[in-house]
């Protein structure tokens, strides 16, 4: 949620400071532009890696961060549990 607030704040900043009686290099309101998108697409990045994870926990696969175990294991007796 703090990505989303703070691309919300740099979204529009020239307009913003203009309203206070700030005027802004129009250098600064490019860059304050380009990292708001950014911080907008590494939300949305975020939320599909979370989505993705959510589904594949769902179907009781493993998680992505778990190795598979090294080799076959006998019928019938417990895997070990692994970190």
């Amino acid at each position: 949620m703090a990505l989303i607030a703070l691309a919300k704040t740099l979204d529009g900043l020239g307009r913003k400071l203009a309203a206070l009686g700030i005027a802004a290099d129009p250098r600064l309101v490019t860059v304050a532009g380009r990292v708001e998108e950014l911080l907008e697409l590494a939300a949305y990045v975020m939320l599909v890696q979370a989505l993705v994870y959510a589904a594949r926990r769902g179907r009781g696969g493993r998680p992505v961060s778990v190795p598979p175990p090294a080799g076959p294991v006998p019928f019938g007796s417990p895997r070990p549990h692994r970190r």
